[in-house]
């Protein structure tokens, strides 16, 4: 186990060089530590020529990696959401997210829960009072839909975003939907109040980016 973390550490240090970006670096406590909260695998090339990806963010970028003991590491990796697994840039790696505790990448803290052993990728995008408002990172994989030679169908397997909405309260999740009848129950007014608010403020219930200031809105 050493040996094969020695080897990946020393992987990514020399891709880092070769491309003249910042390589696997500890922020904090011990490389010894790091190794004993993940667990490494051979990472393969199984998605090539599919449409979409699999992936968190769009390209790789560097991120920060916390465990729940909170040790931290930089590198340039991403985070294959349909693997749940942390993947690094030209390393073949990828490191699961049973001790990983979140992720920081693109100015965004992105926590990873656990629920019903399924693991949740989920970013809180706000807190109110007594909830959170989160959105979870899903992604599906769709096959190839084969009909016949003149299929009209999809020649291609893809992977397609399959996110969600989640309010958090008391420990327990449920699924909402942003939109003003479930605003107005969520807060316990009319719907029509809701409405008129977030039209004076000129707010915009669609956009993701405004949906904290709406909910500011009721409290």
């Amino acid at each position: 186990m050493k040996g094969s973390f020695l080897s990946f550490i020393i992987c990514c240090t020399l891709s880092a060089l070769a491309q003249g970006k910042k390589g696997f670096v500890t922020t904090n406590q011990s490389t010894e530590n790091i190794e004993e909260g993940f667990t490494i695998r051979t990472f393969d090339t199984r998605y090539e020529g599919v449409v979409g990806h699999p992936y968190l963010f769009e390209s790789f970028l560097d991120i920060i990696v916390t465990t729940h003991s909170g040790d931290q590491v930089s590198f340039n990796g991403n985070l294959n959401i349909y693997e749940k697994a942390i993947v690094m840039n030209n390393s073949y790696k990828m490191l699961p997210l049973e001790r990983v505790k979140n992720i920081e990448g693109e100015g965004k803290i992105f926590k990873i829960l656990k629920e019903n052993d399924q693991f949740l990728i989920v970013r809180n995008l706000h807190q109110g009072e007594d909830f959170s408002l989160l959105k979870s990172y899903n992604k599906i994989f769709k096959e190839a839909q084969y009909s016949g030679a003149y299929s009209a169908g999809k020649t291609r397997d893809q992977f397609k975003d399959n996110h969600q909405l989640l309010i958090l309260r008391d420990n327990a999740m449920v699924p909402f939907r942003f939109n003003y009848s479930s605003i107005a129950e969520l807060y316990g007014v009319p719907k029509k109040t809701v409405r008129q608010k977030i039209r004076d403020s000129y707010l915009n219930i669609q956009i993701e980016e405004q949906y904290s200031a709406i909910l500011q809105l009721f409290e």
